[in-house]
This record gives C-alpha cells, sequence and structure tokens, in this order.
C-alpha cells in the first residue's frame, strides 16, 4: 500500500446547501464564481489554520453539479498558486463522478435517454423529440 494516511473533507456548497449555513441573509444569494471564491476562501483559511498538511497533494472531488463548480474552483487555486499572493497549495488535480459538464447537452439526451428507457411511449417521444 502507497498511502498510509491520508485526509478528506467533505464540504456542503453553495452556502445553504446540505449542513452548511450562514449567520448573513446575504451570504445565502451566490452564483457559481461567488461559490468558487467562498470554497478557495474556505482551503486557504483550512490549510492556514492547519498548516501541517500543506505540503500534501491535494486533490478535489465532486459529484453532479460539482463538474461546473470543481473546474472553475482547480482553475482559481492553480491562478492563485501562479499569482503568489495567497498561499500555495500542492495542488495535483480533481476527479468528477456523474458531472454535469454542459447542462444544454445533458438536457437534450434526456428525451432519447428516457425514451430507450422505456419511460415514455413513441408516440410522446415523436412529439417532443423534434
Amino acid at each position: 500500500m502507497c498511502f498510509k494516511v491520508s485526509s478528506i473533507i467533505f464540504v456542503d456548497s453553495p452556502t445553504g446547501t446540505g449542513y452548511s449555513y450562514a449567520d448573513k441573509e446575504e451570504d445565502y444569494v451566490t452564483d457559481d464564481t461567488k461559490t468558487v471564491l467562498d470554497l478557495y476562501d474556505f482551503i486557504i483559511n483550512w490549510f492556514s489554520e492547519y498548516s501541517e498538511f500543506i505540503l500534501n497533494p491535494f486533490y478535489l472531488a465532486g459529484c453532479s453539479y460539482s463538474g461546473v463548480v470543481v473546474p472553475m474552483l482547480a482553475q482559481e487555486i492553480m491562478n492563485g498558486n501562479e499569482e503568489g499572493i495567497r498561499t500555495k497549495l500542492n495542488f495535483k488535480g480533481y476527479s468528477l463522478g456523474n458531472a454535469a459538464i454542459d447542462i444544454n447537452i445533458e438536457n437534450n439526451a434526456a428525451v432519447t435517454y428516457a425514451y430507450r428507457l422505456g419511460l415514455i411511449s413513441d408516440e410522446l417521444y415523436k412529439v417532443i423529440s423534434l
């Protein structure tokens, strides 16, 4: 076994999902960019608080809508590392599971997917796939 110890942090994001919360109402207003910046701040603050982990290889992982947010966050981390303004992270990469990459493409495939699974009739498929 090549790894003796590993660490994992789960973050519910954006604010208001899962167990996450905010003290101020305006912190619940979010978009992808704000979510990425909030996550980047969290990561930098976490590594500042637990600096013994700063040299460890660091990976991001996510599923579903993280297919949009995680690549943006990875870019933000790489930009931060290059600019040298904030703590440099030993960022190695990211992993996505069942990721939403492009909602327009995925939504277009939903009708065919449902039809081939037998969830909609031939008649309905002909009407909605025009």
